[in-house]
């Protein structure tokens, strides 16, 4: 079962993520920013107008969308507002834990201050569909991060 529903949250405005934060998100791989365009989010920019704030960040990050649940197999996409060419990046931690997914590569900002990751959540062996899983996803972007956790179904 897919949750079309995205969840809409402020991020904490911590001038910069922990040590252990970064330790933890970056032990398994450095990822090195390069300038690439962010991916094409699933619904417009028109469309995802009346969640952005009111007024330009100065720093931190605002979720656009991003699912509360998602099944097995099935596309994810997540999708934030930040300044416009801030550094983005997104750690998925799936059923297999840190995923290397395509589609989770660290972005810099568009003009528009969007940055939209879209992959795809796996299913590994032993793991039957009756059986939820809590993964988490964590995003570094505008000096700040955060952490959101999805079921997969």
């Amino acid at each position: 079962m897919n949750s079309t529903s995205p969840i809409t949250a402020v991020v904490s405005t911590t001038p910069t993520p922990t040590a252990s934060q970064t330790a933890r998100a970056t032990s398994t791989t450095t990822p090195s920013l390069k300038a690439t365009p962010s991916a094409i989010p699933t619904h417009s920019l028109d469309q995802l107008r009346d969640k952005l704030p009111s007024a330009p960040l100065a720093y931190g990050f605002v979720v656009l969308e991003m699912p509360e649940s998602v099944g097995w197999h099935d596309m994810i996409t997540v999708t934030i507002f930040t300044g416009p060419g801030a550094d983005c990046m997104i750690y998925y931690f799936g059923t297999s834990g840190l995923s290397h997914a395509t589609g989770l590569e660290p972005q810099i900002a568009d003009e528009n201050g969007i940055c939209s990751w879209t992959w795809q959540q796996a299913t590994i062996l032993g793991k039957t569909r009756g059986e939820p899983f809590q993964a988490s996803i964590k995003i570094f972007a505008g000096g700040t991060a955060e952490e959101f956790y999805l079921t997969v179904k």
